[in-house]
């Protein structure tokens, strides 16, 4: 087995079949990286999975380039934690099983995360979210100036966790447990809020998309779109040294 270069994290509880298209978009990804000599992983964190998430996986057990992880957290920021741990490549990228990236995700991220000489987050250029409602959003870097740092206080601008790193950012910066009042979907929010408030860019990864499933429109996705706010758990973002250092 070729050294790995990058890992792909994902964690699984209850969705069954229902991950199906995600693993697979992840696998065509891992697919066409290795075809270009970047060597990659997918790592399924099996967090209390339920008897038919773990019947479905089994498929996968000797499958070359997919790794299975089971764990005992009950959380999901806890979970995906262990993940990266876990994980062998340099870059990283975490996706859920509700998303679904695209085939060149991989070797495009990575590329990009070279071309940087900082530790910086790479995010697909555009989200489409399709369900009981259909939409598009083009994602822009934190650094541009139309990017609406003071909307962070009310609402994720990126909308999505999805993204890929050095595994090193992941490590300085884990991922919350889910705790009341914040909900699980929300960690990923609070998490960009503290990697912005501790330097890190997020860039846009130029011609890359993401598509997330969400049938029921219920997701902070959509309810952002709709400007209902989520609880989020206060982040040294919104510090007023910090917020205002950033923010101006």
């Amino acid at each position: 087995m070729n050294p790995v270069d990058a890992s792909i994290v994902m964690v699984l509880q209850d969705e069954g079949r229902r991950a199906y298209p995600a693993i697979v978009s992840a696998l065509k990804a891992i697919e066409t990286a290795e075809g270009l000599g970047i060597g990659s992983e997918l790592v399924l964190v099996l967090d209390r999975t339920d008897d038919a998430t773990l019947r479905y996986v089994k498929r996968y057990r000797h499958q070359n380039r997919v790794r299975l992880l089971a764990v005992d957290c009950g959380d999901l920021g806890v979970a995906r934690n262990e993940g990266i741990s876990h994980s062998r490549g340099c870059w990283v990228s975490v996706m859920t099983p509700m998303q679904r990236m695209c085939d060149n995700w991989v070797v495009d991220a990575v590329r990009r995360m070279k071309e940087i000489s900082k530790e910086q987050i790479a995010r697909p250029e555009y989200l489409v979210v399709v369900g009981s409602r259909h939409w598009v959003q083009r994602l822009i870097h934190s650094c541009s100036a139309e990017f609406p740092m003071g909307s962070l206080l009310v609402e994720h601008v990126y909308r999505t966790g999805f993204c890929c790193g050095p595994k090193q950012v992941f490590e300085n910066f884990r991922y919350p447990a889910v705790q009341e009042p914040m909900e699980a979907e929300t960690i990923d929010w609070y998490w960009t809020c503290e990697t912005l408030a501790g330097g890190i860019r997020h860039v846009v990864v130029p011609q890359t998309v993401l598509f997330v499933h969400d049938p029921e429109g219920v997701s902070v996705e959509n309810r952002s779109v709709d400007g209902h706010s989520a609880l989020l758990q206060a982040s040294v973002f919104f510090e007023s040294d910090i917020w205002k250092s950033v923010v101006g």
